[in-house]
Protein backbone atom coordinates (compact mmCIF):
# COMPACT_ATOMS: atom_id res chain seq x y z
CA UNK A 1 0.00 0.00 0.00
CA UNK A 2 1.52 3.07 -0.86
CA UNK A 3 1.89 6.57 1.82
CA UNK A 4 0.54 9.03 -0.36
CA UNK A 5 1.74 11.18 1.94
CA UNK A 6 5.14 11.13 -0.06
CA UNK A 7 6.53 10.76 -3.95
CA UNK A 8 6.15 7.88 -5.78
CA UNK A 9 9.08 5.23 -5.33
CA UNK A 10 10.51 7.26 -2.42
CA UNK A 11 11.14 5.82 1.04
CA UNK A 12 8.37 7.73 2.29
CA UNK A 13 5.60 6.45 0.19
CA UNK A 14 6.69 2.73 1.34
CA UNK A 15 6.31 3.82 4.93
CA UNK A 16 3.04 2.46 6.92
CA UNK A 17 1.60 5.12 8.99
CA UNK A 18 -2.02 2.85 9.65
CA UNK A 19 -0.31 0.72 12.42
CA UNK A 20 -2.34 -0.40 15.94
CA UNK A 21 -0.69 1.52 19.14
CA UNK A 22 -1.95 1.88 22.23
CA UNK A 23 -0.36 3.87 24.98
CA UNK A 24 1.02 2.28 28.81
CA UNK A 25 -1.34 1.66 31.48
CA UNK A 26 -4.06 -0.11 28.90
CA UNK A 27 -5.06 -3.62 29.90
CA UNK A 28 -4.90 -6.57 27.54
CA UNK A 29 -9.10 -6.29 27.26
CA UNK A 30 -8.97 -1.99 25.82
CA UNK A 31 -6.49 -3.62 23.44
CA UNK A 32 -8.23 -7.12 22.25
CA UNK A 33 -11.78 -4.45 21.98
CA UNK A 34 -9.76 -1.31 19.99
CA UNK A 35 -7.98 -4.28 17.57
CA UNK A 36 -11.72 -5.92 17.22
CA UNK A 37 -13.30 -2.21 16.51
CA UNK A 38 -10.42 -0.60 14.27
CA UNK A 39 -8.73 -3.91 12.61
CA UNK A 40 -9.84 -2.83 9.15
CA UNK A 41 -8.32 1.01 9.30
CA UNK A 42 -4.67 -0.98 9.89
CA UNK A 43 -2.20 -1.35 6.96
CA UNK A 44 -0.65 -3.84 8.90
CA UNK A 45 -1.50 -6.69 11.89
CA UNK A 46 1.20 -7.98 13.39
CA UNK A 47 2.39 -6.13 16.18
CA UNK A 48 1.20 -3.55 18.72
CA UNK A 49 3.66 -0.39 19.14
CA UNK A 50 3.31 0.80 23.00
CA UNK A 51 3.51 4.38 23.76
CA UNK A 52 3.34 6.93 26.94
CA UNK A 53 1.41 9.89 26.16
CA UNK A 54 3.95 11.78 24.53
CA UNK A 55 4.09 9.09 21.75
CA UNK A 56 7.35 7.84 22.54
CA UNK A 57 7.41 4.30 21.67
CA UNK A 58 8.18 1.68 25.15
CA UNK A 59 7.47 -1.67 23.81
CA UNK A 60 5.96 -3.93 21.27
CA UNK A 61 3.75 -6.83 21.22
CA UNK A 62 2.61 -9.66 18.63
CA UNK A 63 -1.10 -9.88 18.12
CA UNK A 64 -0.58 -13.73 18.71
CA UNK A 65 1.12 -13.05 21.94
CA UNK A 66 -1.80 -10.94 23.03
CA UNK A 67 -4.46 -13.12 21.99
CA UNK A 68 -3.12 -15.96 24.18
CA UNK A 69 -2.86 -13.97 27.38
CA UNK A 70 -5.60 -15.42 29.35
CA UNK A 71 -6.08 -12.68 32.38
CA UNK A 72 -7.62 -9.81 30.64
CA UNK A 73 -6.51 -7.70 33.26
CA UNK A 74 -2.85 -7.38 32.63
CA UNK A 75 -1.47 -4.25 32.17
CA UNK A 76 0.20 -4.34 28.29
CA UNK A 77 3.11 -2.66 29.38
CA UNK A 78 3.47 -6.19 31.97
CA UNK A 79 4.44 -8.83 28.83
CA UNK A 80 4.99 -6.16 26.14
CA UNK A 81 8.99 -6.60 24.59
CA UNK A 82 10.62 -3.46 26.30
CA UNK A 83 12.14 -0.91 23.56
CA UNK A 84 15.78 0.17 24.96
CA UNK A 85 16.19 3.76 23.56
Amino acid sequence: MQNKKFPLNTAGSRMITAFPRVQIGETIRDVERMLVKKARTFDTLDYVYVTDEYDVLHGVISIKEILGISRKDVKIEEVMKKIWL
